[in-house]
């Protein structure tokens, strides 16, 4: 560990440093894909050179490390690691401290499902380069299922009560209560619940058609989320650095997990003679598109709108000054002729963002400088009104 500090810090540039990052990961794992993550996301950062990068290895080694100088993973979970290069990838499995779990490493659902992460990805990369970005809804259910849908336990994360005896599940294979869309719309993007009505659509399909069928059926499904990633990573808004505009990263994340979820679910029913009654059942089950709304906010978003601006009903118009995707200010010009500025945060470059979880609806606002009343802020809605508050 030490010598590959060394090592990095004497890289020539930031990229051959995360290179021998990348490189060691695969001969000595374990580092976690946060920490790789994070490092990647400062590889053009002039501000960031090979000796920040060392330090920051040193630090990661050190909670690795820990006080007994024993060198393990110390996380209260299990991930599947496929390191940046992709040239090789393994399992992490942590200690619980928890009274309510199993460690990770002695629990078999967590290592199914991490193996099942394993077979999946294996399967994408058998077939051509996996997608940058993928689908947490998917990939998330697409594990689970391939850990729990031939054992016939749908109980996953068995939860413990005292003397260490299974008395719930962390979640469950057989139910769902919300379609993927919905379940987004929650919290404003996806996690491990996100695609529930995935797991159980597998589940019921596994009750209605014989196993080698419901087998190539879930190898199609897998498949299909591939193709409609690489679909949505040559959108020309996955190539441009709009993360940082609320209205856009919110629309992009949502089309990620709905077109995956989407795919998943007809590719699989698809690949049935006699589609069961459930393969019926896509709108209940993966929800709503949301269409309109979707090009409402790529028409609204203020990286659209730019400099170039946008004439609402009343007259006003409205601008925005952007630094690459930061929003730096917004300005309103009255029918007058008069402007008004409305600054975002001067530390992020960013407006605070609000979101209606039902609706959708994202408001970005912004301080109203020269008001007389304390914290007045002005708000740019995602359909495209201007308000105060």
């Amino acid at each position: 560990m030490r010598a590959l500090e060394a090592e990095v810090g004497s890289a020539p540039s930031n990229r051959a440093a995360i290179e021998r990052i990348d490189a060691f990961t695969c001969e000595r794992p374990p580092l976690h894909r946060n920490f790789l993550e994070d490092v990647e996301e400062h590889a053009d950062n002039p501000d960031v050179g090979p000796a920040d990068i060392a330090q920051a290895l040193r630090g990661e080694h050190e909670e690795l490390l820990g006080p007994d100088g024993t060198f393990s993973f110390r996380t209260d979970n299990g991930e599947f690691e496929l390191p940046l290069r992709r040239n090789c990838s393994y399992i992490l499995l942590g200690h619980s401290t928890q009274p309510t779990r199993a460690h990770p490493y002695l629990e078999r659902d967590v290592v199914n499902h991490e193996l099942g992460h394993a077979l999946h990805y294996g399967l994408w990369l058998a077939s051509g380069p996996l997608g940058e970005r993928l689908s947490t809804a998917a990939n998330e259910a697409i594990a689970d299922i391939l850990a729990h849908v031939f054992d016939g336990d749908p109980c996953h994360g068995k939860v413990l009560g005292e003397g260490g005896t299974p008395v719930d599940c962390r979640r469950r294979m057989d139910v769902y209560e919300q379609s993927v869309s919905d379940a987004f719309w929650r919290f404003g993007r996806a996690d491990h619940e996100t695609g529930q009505s995935l797991r159980q659509l597998i589940w019921t399909l596994r009750e209605e058609v014989p196993a080698d069928a419901l087998r190539v059926a879930i190898v199609d499904g897998i498949a299909a989320v591939q193709v409609a990633l690489s679909q949505i990573d040559a959108e020309p808004l996955a190539n441009v650095p709009i993360f940082d505009d609320e209205i856009l990263a919110t629309r992009y994340r949502f089309v990620r997990e709905y077109e995956a979820a989407s795919a998943f679910f007809h590719a699989v029913c698809a690949s049935l003679e006699d589609a069961p009654p459930a393969c019926g059942e896509h709108a209940q089950r993966i929800g709503d598109p949301r269409v309109a709304m979707r090009e409402a906010w790529l028409a609204n978003a203020p990286t659209s709108i730019g400099r170039s601006g946008v004439t609402l009903a009343d007259g006003r118009r409205v601008t925005f000054e952007l630094e690459g995707a930061l929003i730096r200010q917004m300005t309103v010009t009255l029918a007058d002729g008069e402007q008004q500025s409305y600054l975002g945060d001067p530390d992020l470059g960013l407006p605070e963002a609000e979101r209606e979880p039902t609706s959708g609806r994202i408001t970005l606002w912004f301080s109203a400088p020269g008001s007389t009343a304390p914290g007045a802020q002005v708000g740019w809605t995602s359909d495209g009104e201007l308000i105060a508050r």
